[in-house]
């Protein structure tokens, strides 16, 4: 047996369930649907059982965050057993959402240290593999009637209202092949930041992640409105800019690349127009002119989280007290009514009402501490594959700032196999740094002068 044994594999499955769960859950066997709620974690639990066994439990070494990830654990299973909480049962559930998901930084790692091909390779396979057949599927979701089959969502009768629509026209919300709309909103982020990598990277290289790029990017820009999220549309946006300017500024995106990037979506963007593929936009646009202030629920995003955290105070109610499963773990009480408030729905708001004042500032600064970490491995990217991956992680890491981690079983796994794939690019790229200025120091002291012409290494290490 090799020395991966079968962790490789059953990670690989685990992280594949993730995609297609939702799909086996509403349409395939619905009535098992509760039950395959917890495959993935499962697998999951599989994955990390077989690698501790092959390789034992080894923590990646490569930033400084190791002892705020300690302190949020630590956390989070004190928070487990507060004395607010109405169940035991909830605080267990509770903890699991918190933190069971970060059990796979290792196994991410690992895996994409020792991956067996490039990482281009990998993203083609992915894109052909997963992110068209969904995304196509999306569009054809929207096309159906809300009422059809392939709108319904999991376990559809318990959700308040039915499906959910877009636009004057009532079109469906699309769910893709997961079981609600938080999950799909997930997926359309994480290919967002994929399409972004991509297209930096093909800017300044060329080949083939240019086209990739162009390709995914179309392919979002066409269907992601259908979703109706209006984070999906405006975080990636403000997200992207700062690798666009961290790029310029270290010289390796250059203005004639930035024009063409800019044709090349004008171009695109007049294409799809003329192709009437724009209905997406249009009710997306209805919808934000039909659902309130933007400023006002921008505003709560930030103001939100304060007024929970004085409700809170520094211990909050517990883990898993604001969990969308709570009323069904404590089914003899009026669901929420172990809060102050029931009026809670922005994550660290959510999270300031578990954990505390406390608990929420270590988690801010834990998200604040995975953003710098990304945006370093941007900063020294060293190859096209540690560019895309690293942008494509920024991306995501920055979205999820506010977007759900914690209370979106989806996102949690994507979010921590990012920061396991981000601590191996800034383990190798240190590695690359030592070896450097180890060369540089035997060359020094077998030179028997210091050469007037001697250079120091670029500032930029990104593409030499």
């Amino acid at each position: 047996m090799s020395r991966d044994g079968t962790w490789r594999p059953l990670f690989t499955t685990a992280i594949a369930v993730v995609f297609f769960e939702g799909a086996i859950r509403k349409w395939a066997i619905p009535a098992y649907a509760d039950i395959l709620y917890f495959s993935k974690d499962a697998a999951l639990m599989l994955a990390i059982a077989a690698f501790v066994f092959r390789r034992g439990w080894r923590w990646p070494q490569s930033s400084n965050l190791g002892p705020l990830l300690a302190a949020y654990v630590i956390w989070v299973l004190i928070e487990a057993a507060n004395p607010n909480l109405p169940a035991i049962a909830l605080g267990i559930f509770g903890a699991k959402a918190h933190a069971f998901y970060i059990m796979i930084v290792p196994l991410a790692f690992e895996a994409y240290r020792t991956r067996r091909r490039p990482t281009t390779e990998l993203i083609a396979l992915y894109i052909g593999a997963i992110a068209i057949p969904i995304l196509l599927l999306g569009a054809y979701q929207f096309s159906q009637p809300s009422s059809s089959w392939i709108n319904r969502y999991t376990n559809e009768s318990s959700v308040v209202g039915g499906i959910a629509t877009v636009g004057l026209a009532g079109r469906p919300r699309i769910t893709g092949t997961f079981s609600y709309l938080s999950g799909m909103t997930t997926f359309l982020m994480l290919n967002i930041a994929l399409a972004t990598g991509l297209l930096l990277s093909g800017l300044i290289k060329g080949g083939r992640s240019l086209y990739l790029g162009i390709l995914l990017a179309a392919l979002c820009f066409f269907v992601a409105p259908m979703n109706g999220s209006r984070a999906t549309m405006y975080l990636p946006a403000v997200a992207a800019p700062v690798v666009v300017i961290e790029l310029v500024r270290r010289r390796a995106l250059n203005l004639r690349a930035i024009a063409l990037g800019t044709a090349t979506i004008a171009i695109g963007a007049v294409v799809v127009a003329r192709a009437d593929a724009l209905e997406g936009w249009r009710a997306f646009a209805e919808r934000v002119n039909s659902a309130g202030d933007v400023n006002a629920r921008a505003l709560d995003t930030i103001e939100g989280p304060i007024r929970r955290a004085q409700l809170a105070g520094l211990i909050g109610f517990g883990a898993g007290s604001t969990h969308q499963a709570a009323p069904a773990i404590v089914r003899d009480l009026a669901p929420f009514s172990w809060l102050p408030t029931t009026n809670f729905e922005e994550e660290t708001g959510r999270v300031a009402l578990e954990l505390g004042l406390i608990g929420m500032l270590i988690y801010l600064a834990l998200k604040l501490g995975l953003c710098s970490v990304a945006l370093t491995a941007v900063r020294r990217a060293q190859s096209e594959d540690e560019l895309i991956t690293s942008v494509t992680i920024f991306v995501y890491f920055i979205t999820h700032l506010v977007a759900a981690v914690v209370f979106n079983a989806t996102a949690g796994v994507i979010y921590w196999a990012l920061a396991g794939a981000c601590f191996a690019i800034r383990a190798s790229q240190t590695r690359a740094v030592a070896q450097l200025h180890t060369t540089a120091t035997v060359g020094l002291k077998e030179s028997h002068q210091i050469d007037d012409g001697y250079r120091q290494p670029s500032r930029s290490t990104i593409l030499p």
